[in-house]
């Protein structure tokens, strides 16, 4: 699977907001993790934006949440649902020091 293989593109990184998120795939698939360090929450969605390349258009379809009730978290997420990109732009809602996986669908 593309989490495990050795294709990775970091897609963001911002200091002030404490994110990063990073890109992995295969041939087979293709995935977007999104990582915040930060105490607070970004509720109405945080923009992750790079080249067209990097963040294709297409649908994404949250599979991870550690900010999920069945592990101790408040739900602050996008509650598995699959999410529009643009070319070069994903916004997604992030919970406060946590981590999200998106696969492409």
């Amino acid at each position: 699977r593309s989490i495990g293989g050795p294709n990775t593109d970091i897609l963001h990184q911002s200091d002030a907001n404490r994110i990063t998120s990073f890109k992995r795939w295969s041939r087979a698939e293709e995935v977007i993790i999104v990582v915040s360090l930060n105490n607070t929450a970004f509720s109405n969605g945080y923009v992750i934006e790079k080249d067209a390349l990097a963040i294709p258009g297409g649908l994404w379809k949250e599979v991870f949440n550690s900010d999920a009730a069945i592990y101790g978290g408040w739900n602050v997420g996008n509650q598995s649902a699959i999410l529009a990109s643009s070319p070069g732009r994903f916004n997604v809602v992030v919970p406060a020091a946590g981590f999200l996986v998106f696969v492409k669908q």
